[in-house]
Parts: structure tokens; sequence; C-alpha cells
């Protein structure tokens, strides 16, 4: 802070925060650095890659047991990335909003096919946004979280087909971890 550089200190607490919500036993301490980042993001107006630190916030939460917080991270994220038009991040966000949708009727319970409904609407809307943007591994992590949840509602033919035709772009080495961890099951 010699130079007045102070927002790369407050960008280096938020991903100390995030490596010390990693661990279970720092995650309130680490989500509270986040949180702190996220409002000064708030306060000077910075929007550039809110909708990012808002995407690992609200995972961050969902992890910590507290989808709702994590669900309204994203909303808020996704707004900020509709009036800024920093897109780079809309794929994950809509990624996260199915999974988030998920988790918390699995914690609330009651309404499962709605769930269902509406995370497979926002998966979809995920994998398209991906394609426009030409975002392969965005798209992948899309397609893995539909496939899934396919797979869920016994639909097993449909998630290797969807899963296949991303996870195909992928082949020859090195792969890397998390696209092998992809793979289509039988």
């Amino acid at each position: 802070t010699e130079h007045g550089f102070r927002q790369f200190l407050a960008v280096g607490k938020f991903h100390s925060g995030w490596l010390r919500a990693e661990r279970e036993e720092r995650r309130e301490e680490g989500i509270a650095l986040m949180r702190g980042w996220v409002e000064v993001c708030r306060t000077i107006r910075s929007e550039c890659l809110m909708p990012t630190y808002l995407a690992w916030l609200a995972e961050t939460c969902a992890r910590a047991g507290e989808p709702a917080e994590g669900l309204a991270l994203v909303n808020e994220a996704l707004a900020v990335a509709a009036q800024s038009g920093y897109q780079h991040w809309t794929a994950e966000l809509h990624r996260l909003k199915g999974m988030l949708t998920l988790r918390l009727e699995d914690r609330n319970g009651g309404g499962r096919p709605v769930a269902e409904r509406t995370a497979e609407a926002c998966f979809l809307e995920a994998i398209e946004t991906a394609r426009r943007q030409h975002a392969m591994s965005l798209e992948l992590r899309a397609a893995t979280s539909l496939s899934r949840l396919r797979a869920q509602q016994g639909r097993s033919k449909e998630a290797r087909a969807l899963l296949g035709s991303v996870y195909g772009w992928f082949t020859g080495a090195p792969r890397a971890r998390a696209v092998d961890n992809t793979a289509p099951k039988s």
C-alpha cells in the first residue's frame, strides 16, 4: 500500500479467504474475508470482476450449508453482469444457479420436480451462453451438471449423449484432471 495499490491488497485478502474457506475448520474466517472484498467492490462500484467474485463466494456459501445465500449472490452477479456488460462468467453463473436451486430444494424439501425443471433450464442457458462465447470449459461444466441431473432422473442415455458430445473436444494428451473426472460413466 506504500504506492496506493490498496485494491491489490483487498484482492489478495479475497483469495486468502477463499483458500481458508476450502478448509472446513477455517471456513467462517475465509467467508468473512471474501465478503469483505465483495463489500469493497460494491462500495467502489467495481463491476469488472464482481460476477466472478460473487460466484466464488456463492459456491463457498453453498459448501458451508447456505445455498439460499449462495443463490442470492448468484442472482446479484447475474444482475451486475447484465447491467455492466461483463458477461465473461455468465455461463458459470447460470450453471451455479441450477446447482444451488437443486441444493436448496434438497435442504428445504417439497418441490423436487419444480426445482429440477428450473435447474434444467439454468443448465441449458449455461450451455447456450458458453457456446455463444466459445467457452468450451464452461460448456463442459454445464453439460456435466445437466448430465448428472438427467442421470438422476433415469435419463442416462440422454446424459451420456450430451456429455459425450462435449467431452469429445477434450481428447488428446495430456488431459486435465478436471476433464477426466467428467468422463461418462456406464
